[in-house]
């Protein structure tokens, strides 16, 4: 008998319906369903942020691009992680005090606040849409892959039940639903990573015997640049990745579900422990899995290879179904992209012009099916796109939607943030120079970092410069959003419409 299916299977079904179950009992708003209204502690939100970070690309993509290209990911994992520390430092914390000042419940509604700008809360809103639309094409890629490895199914099955499952605890468990599912998924991949690291250090050794492997077999593999990862890459590396972890809008949005200022500030300690976790775990399963099994034609199965050959039948095929759902089961990322059309976009820009008079209660019902439909699509789109035109690395394809959106937002959240001169003509021109950047320079260098590192810089000195020269903001706005902290909790206590 394969027990490979049959634990995936009764995993999904626990997780899928468990965590439902779960978040739809403490569903009864539309905030609920949103954002989770403000009631999570750091630890489980710090494990949460990092769960949702590393996903599949991290670790299926990350072990892939090491196994193809050896020592020149090393920097890539360096720089990743410090980057995602720096920028929840200088990110989540103002950015939850501006929330509160503001009255807002999503990173969109701060910025459509911040600079009374409905254009910009409407194109801000769109773009979020847009590119974790582009993100979910690596995630589905993972999940066939997966139930390809698992079960013998074809690509296209995994893709299917992976978008089913996604939208079936996403329409009913909503914000709640996909913090839980993080987090236990979360406290598995810690485990695993205990597991399966010992297990390649007695095969392989340590790094200098990696080193003397990888030489031995290529000595490509410890270069410091490669194809991939040339110089001008390595070279851009940090600003890339210090300009995709500021406007991650799913990160954003978890600091908005802390109930505190000082829960935030745990959520840094336990997403650094998660990150040290992932850099381990992508350089002993890449270095270690080219050195046992070279010639893998497709290099983003490595874990799931190292997984069945290492580890006894029951507990590797755990570890897929972790895996599977890691890589399935990304309802936080859909929700936020569904918010910003239906909170954002309907309820913040559209309702104010067309809609004055209806109750608020019609209000939030809408907004609830609206955020059904977008969520649909998202789904739909995302899956056509991985069926038609699949990635040849899953990592990549999420680096291309972390760049793009950095690119276009880096300007506008710094100085949203930071900078009280900041204004909304010039939050509108860094998001598109910055966006047209990224398009223009990805042609002329492929890959995203140097694309992503230059598209991030421009938006941020073009925020600065159009700011200069046009009207500063208000200077009521601006005590209001500078101004002493209010001390109430994000979100409110009604009723779940419909």
């Amino acid at each position: 008998m394969n027990i490979y299916p049959v634990v995936l299977i009764a995993y999904l079904a626990v997780l899928v319906f468990g965590v439902t179950a779960l978040g739809a009992k403490r569903t009864r708003s539309f905030e609920d369903f949103t954002t989770g209204r403000g009631i999570y502690g750091g630890l489980l939100l710090g494990l949460v942020v990092w769960a949702t970070k590393v996903t599949a690309s991290a670790y299926m993509g990350g072990p892939a691009l090491a196994y193809t290209f050896g020592f020149s990911v090393l920097p890539y994992g360096g720089w990743l992680v410090l980057s995602a520390i720096v920028v929840t430092i200088i990110i989540f914390l103002p950015l939850r005090r501006l929330a509160l000042r503001l009255g807002a419940q999503t990173p969109m509604e701060v910025i459509g606040k911040r600079f009374e700008s409905k254009p910009l809360y409407a194109l801000y809103s769109l773009l979020v849409c847009f590119a974790i639309t582009l993100s979910l094409i690596a995630q589905f890629k993972a999940s066939g892959i997966l139930m390809q490895q698992i079960a013998g199914f074809p690509m296209w099955l995994g893709v299917v039940v992976s978008a089913g499952s996604l939208l079936v605890y996403s329409f009913f468990g909503g914000r709640h639903a996909g913090i839980f599912s993080d987090a236990f998924q979360g406290l598995v991949m810690v485990a695993m990573v205990a597991i399966v690291i010992p297990k390649i250090w007695g095969l392989v050794g340590g790094i200098t015997s990696m080193h003397a492997a990888l030489s031995s077999q290529d000595p490509r593999l410890v270069a410091f640049t490669s194809k991939m990862f040339p110089l001008a890459a390595q070279i851009a590396m940090p600003f890339y990745w210090l300009f995709a972890f500021i406007t991650q809008p799913y990160s954003m949005h978890l600091a908005l579900s802390a109930r505190s200022q000082k829960e935030v500030r745990k959520i840094l300690v336990f997403e650094y422990l998660g990150y040290l976790t992932t850099l381990i775990w992508f350089i002993f399963v890449g270095f270690g899995g080219r050195i046992l099994f070279p010639g893998l034609k497709q290099p983003d199965a490595l874990a799931v290879v190292l997984l069945t050959k290492l580890l006894s039948p029951a507990f590797a095929a755990l570890c897929l179904a972790v895996l599977w759902s890691i890589a399935s089961i990304q309802g936080g990322l859909v929700l936020t992209g569904a918010s910003a059309i239906a909170n954002d976009l309907y309820r913040g820009v559209l309702v104010p012009r067309y809609a004055r008079g209806q109750s608020e209660e019609t209000i939030a019902r809408r907004s609830v099916i609206l955020m059904r439909a977008v969520m649909s699509l998202m789904v739909a789109i995302a899956v056509v796109l991985t069926l038609v035109r699949t990635p040849p690395f899953l990592a990549i394809m999420m680096y291309v939607s972390f760049g793009l959106f950095g690119s276009a937002s880096t300007g506008l959240f710094v100085g949203a943030l930071w900078w009280r001169r900041a204004t909304a003509a010039g939050g509108l021109v860094s998001m598109i120079l910055g966006f047209a950047a990224y398009a223009v320079t990805e042609r002329l260098v492929p890959g995203p970092f140097v694309a992503g590192a230059i598209g991030g810089a421009i938006s941020l000195v073009s925020m600065f410069l159009v700011s200069l020269v046009t009207k500063a903001p208000r200077s009521e706005l601006v005590e209001r959003c500078f101004g002493a902290v209010t001390q109430r909790r994000l979100g409110s206590q009604g009723a779940m419409p419909g």
